[in-house]
């Protein structure tokens, strides 16, 4: 299948690596590889290449979300009506998270 270079990447590898050391697991030089799925794991396995198509769709989705709110008067309007400060995210969009996780160790 396909998959895409996860966002926050850089910010959990600073995580994991405090963490390896703290534990005694690794040391500063620990690398992983972290990938995103928008798709999840089984239907980017069950599409193989043509997960490239939604992966697509995703990036042009997310880069047409992104310039519609670098709009000066309408981006800062619309930023405020979908994420008034100190919201944080609405529960029903929390409920619509999933997580899955797979370590090779």
């Amino acid at each position: 299948g396909v998959s895409l270079p996860m966002p926050m990447s850089p910010v959990n590898l600073k995580v994991v690596q405090a963490s390896a050391v703290a534990l005694k697991y690794g040391d500063e030089n620990l690398s992983i590889r972290e990938r995103f799925l928008p798709l999840g794991f089984q239907w980017t396995r069950t599409l193989s290449l043509l997960a490239f198509f939604p992966m697509i769709c995703l990036q042009l989705f997310m880069l047409a979300g992104v310039a519609l709110l670098r709009i000066p008067k309408l981006g800062k309007r619309l930023f405020q009506f979908l994420a008034p400060p100190g919201s944080g995210a609405p529960d029903w969009l929390v409920d619509l998270g999933t997580c899955s996780v797979y370590a090779v160790v």
